[in-house]
């Protein structure tokens, strides 16, 4: 990935978004977790019963994962915030190597969370598909 050079605003929209987006996610992690256990109530199959517990872990581990990269954002922000306070004078126009400020790994694991997530989300909708 190439360097970017960004100014405070960039970062700040970047947070937000990630922040936005991880909180959807959240959200529609418990609209599935309503769904696990509206087919726990239906189904007594082993297999079927096995697949939901499968699922049920899966969804535990996006939700500490997503509740992780909230936090480290968090960070990010507090630590763009204090750069503010200190250099007031030049923040309009210091530019930040994304590199520097860490913005391309955080933004790298938003997005392989994001992806797993997604597949996740997929493999169980066909698993919705096929038993409810």
């Amino acid at each position: 990935m190439a360097t970017r050079h960004l100014f405070l605003s960039d970062l700040h929209f970047n947070h937000k978004l990630w922040q936005n987006e991880l909180s959807f996610l959240q959200q529609e992690i418990g609209l599935y977790e309503g769904y696990l256990a509206e087919a726990a109530q239906r189904w007594s199959d082993k297999e079927v019963k096995s697949q939901l517990e499968h699922f049920q872990n899966q969804f535990i581990i996006q939700r500490e994962q997503t509740e992780i990269l909230v936090h480290d954002i968090k960070l990010a922000q507090q630590a763009s915030a204090n750069f503010a306070k200190e250099h007031e004078v030049a923040i309009d126009h210091k530019h930040f190597d994304d590199s520097a400020v860490a913005l391309a790994t955080l933004e790298e694991r938003v997005n392989t969370h994001k992806d797993i997530y997604n597949e996740l989300k997929g493999n169980f909708k066909t698993f919705l598909a096929k038993y409810l």
